[in-house]
């Protein structure tokens, strides 16, 4: 057993040159509480995420230190205050309240003076701090979001990356790129003659040798900018889930009309449209699998995702425009609890509650080829339980 020394700093902390929230003093703080203790003879694992933000719960280090603490490695964590932790309340009464309890963690705040093993700690006044830690944020993103909505409010295009067909001048302005401009107009023409994405993407890519797939020809088909449009607010933050957005409903899209970036006149736009039928206002999704955002296809690379069929089901939809059988869900969680309980000596008590905690902390990837077989990237690389591969049909 170890203690798992836990420091963190934003991209912000160091712009601004934040010497308390700096690496080197956190290290010092918590190293000379622990040389103050008895737990200074102790093993210390240093783990840092240096330039991740507080809300960002897919830091390395931070997988790297549940992943431990799960596999029964460290039973000690400690860090200066909760927010170099996560600045996400949610989360870290999550950590402080049930995970380390549960699988017997001792948790310790220098800064908060907080230690789940002692019982005089005020729990009211953590749960505000952590409350005004988030806000933080969250005050942060409502100022950056109302600065770009005034600039696109203005004309002025307001993101990092341009549609394909566009480029941005030496004067920062959106000009059309005339080669791929081509091609944009290309699949409108055959989407107005009835063409569906399939046939367009093959076309295109045997026409101007070029990777067109399918999602690239509806994304394109779906963007009004090629039109003439300047459009925003077409996806909404969620302020509880670090870098995750959802699209809105159409109408409630902002629009600003702008014929200098039309690559198509409103006719064809109109003809492909009402051929087509409008954008459909978007419906609440069903709950993501536990293994979201890390399985992928082994034969085209994309990402697996639930069967329409059948929910237990992970399937491809890209291979040849239909859902292609990969793996069932109960199926690859069993080959990684069989994994972890081998690695580690003993049955690990899997709480249905944390499933998918558990799983996307410990697995990085997984790549599932009905040929070649089975995949798991670790999210740990300290190790040596190295890519686990399992023959599959």
């Amino acid at each position: 057993m170890a203690i798992g020394i836990y420091v963190r700093i934003s991209k912000a902390d160091k712009k601004n040159h934040s010497v308390s929230n700096s690496i080197e003093n956190q290290l010092i703080l918590i190293n000379r509480y622990i040389d103050g203790t008895d737990l200074n003879k102790e093993e210390r694992i240093i783990f840092t995420d240096d330039g991740f933000s507080g809300r960002n719960g897919k830091r390395p280090s931070f997988r790297r230190l549940l992943a431990k603490m799960f596999l029964g490695e460290i039973d000690k964590v400690i860090v200066k205050d909760f927010s170099r932790l996560s600045r996400d309340h949610i989360l870290v009464s999550e950590i402080r309240q049930i995970i380390c309890p549960e699988i017997g963690v001792r948790l310790i705040s220098v800064a908060d003076e907080y230690d789940n093993r002692l019982e005089c700690n005020s729990e009211l006044s953590l749960e505000f701090r952590s409350l005004f830690d988030e806000y933080y944020c969250f005050d942060i993103s409502q100022k950056v979001k109302s600065a770009l909505a005034a600039r696109k409010e203005e004309g002025r295009y307001a993101v990092a990356k341009l549609p394909f067909g566009y480029r941005f001048n030496e004067c920062g302005d959106v000009v059309i790129k005339e080669d791929e401009a081509v091609i944009i107009r290309d699949i409108f023409n055959m989407a107005a003659d009835s063409y569906i994405n399939r046939e367009i993407s093959d076309v295109i890519s045997m026409k101007y040798n070029k990777n067109m797939n399918i999602n690239a020809v509806w994304r394109i088909l779906n963007n009004p900018m090629y039109a003439g449009y300047h459009v925003w607010h077409k996806y909404e933050n969620d302020f509880r889930k670090y870098n995750s957005k959802k699209l809105l409903p159409s109408d409630e899209w902002k629009y600003e009309k702008d014929d200098s970036v039309a690559v198509i006149d409103k006719n064809l736009w109109d003809d492909v449209r009402n051929l087509r039928g409008m954008i459909k206002k978007s419906s609440p999704k069903k709950p993501r699998h536990i293994f979201h955002g890390i399985t992928k296809c082994g034969e085209c690379g994309k990402a697996l995702v639930r069967s329409r069929k059948e929910s237990n089901l992970l399937v491809c939809r890209n291979c040849s425009g239909s859902e292609e059988e990969r793996i069932y869900i109960d199926e690859l969680f069993n080959i990684i609890k069989h994994i972890v309980n081998d690695k580690i000596g003993k049955e690990y008590l899997f709480d249905e509650k944390y499933k998918e905690v558990f799983i996307q902390t410990l697995v990085k990837r997984v790549i599932v080829n009905n040929r070649k077989g089975i995949k798991i990237y670790w999210n740990f690389n300290d190790t040596k339980w190295g890519a686990y591969v399992k023959n599959h049909s």
